[in-house]
């Protein structure tokens, strides 16, 4: 068994022992189990248990990401593309950067609006228009809408 803790009787562990096995795994529960020398459910069990063990999980958890925030920013002062798209993508949304779109459909007051099963995100630029006319019409908040080419869609 490891050095670092020794289980009390009935196989139990106390909180200041759980705690003090967690520095260094990034709240990586496989590790964590592994310098207790218990199993992974054991872990998991502790954590979901006891708030201290979860309050300190959380805070190694943290501790990991802001060590990759730390590369990712030392990539992006390189000038490193990749790592700046990335950035932008994920940090930039309210600048307008990202892969998704956001749109705000209303219809009738009384009739929700339903999406449907469609990823937009998959959808080119004409086929999502088509999808949003279409959900429009379905839901009776569409009159008349000029499409790109002067034809009117109704």
């Amino acid at each position: 068994m490891n050095s670092l803790v020794r289980k009390k009787k009935r196989g139990k562990y106390t909180q200041k022992q759980f705690i003090r096995a967690m520095k260094g795994t990034g709240g990586i529960k496989s590790a964590i189990a592994k310098k207790l020398g218990c199993e992974w459910l054991t872990v998991q069990k502790y954590i979901k248990e006891y708030p201290k063990i979860y309050d300190a999980w959380l805070a190694e958890k943290e501790i990991i990401l802001d060590m990759g925030e730390s590369v990712l920013f030392s990539l992006v002062k390189n000038e490193d593309l990749s790592a700046v798209k990335y950035l932008l993508s994920t940090q930039g949304k309210e600048r307008g950067y990202g892969n998704s779109q956001e749109i705000e459909l209303t219809g009738n007051k009384d009739k929700p609006i339903v999406m449907g099963k469609a990823n937009i995100d998959e959808l080119s630029s004409s086929e999502r228009r088509s999808k949003v006319i279409q959900i429009l019409k379905d839901n009776g908040g569409l009159k008349d809408i000029e499409q790109s080419d002067g034809a009117k869609a109704v």
